[in-house]
């Protein structure tokens, strides 16, 4: 039983917290919307995502990469039939079990991703450019700590 204040005593000790849910909200959708906007080659969130997920880890399953993005295997499988298409990704059936599907960056999805990278990180340059270093590795800290609050499950569903 949990013993500690229910969220409306701390919502009315803490009016600011629904400013700063807004506020996450907010920055959130305009960083998503400056990322959109300088992608190269019309390439999607979750298409750089993904292939953001697979540089990082080398070569990664269909259920791998479901589970990496929090999205069913079939919501991957469309996904990845577009990159495939584009010559981003490759797919591998498993050498000793052919129901296991492999994804690996190709050479082109490598040179692709790379562009992404810089796009994004001109992005956020243009509006985390007005925090100092300071102020950015404070709000690297805070994002973290909440990232992991998320990940303990002790937070979710409100």
């Amino acid at each position: 039983m949990n013993s500690g204040p229910d969220r409306g005593e701390q919502e009315a000790r803490d009016p600011g917290l629904e400013e700063v849910a807004e506020l996450l909200l907010a920055v959130g959708r305009r960083l998503h919307a400056a990322q959109a906007a300088v992608m190269p080659q019309g390439v999607t969130h979750a298409q750089f995502f993904l292939m953001h997920r697979l540089a990082a880890h080398g070569r990664m399953t269909v259920a791998e990469a479901a589970a990496a993005m929090e999205v069913t295997p079939s919501a991957i499988t469309a996904l990845m039939g577009r990159l495939v298409r584009q010559g981003w990704v490759r797919r591998r059936r498993d050498g000793r079990d052919r129901r296991v599907v492999w994804l690996q960056l190709s050479e082109k999805g490598k040179e692709v991703l790379g562009a992404c990278l810089k796009a994004r990180h001109q992005a956020a340059l243009s509006f985390l450019g007005e925090l100092s270093a300071e102020e950015r590795q404070r709000l690297a800290a805070i994002c973290r700590r909440l990232l992991a609050a998320f990940a303990a499950g002790n937070r979710w569903p409100l």
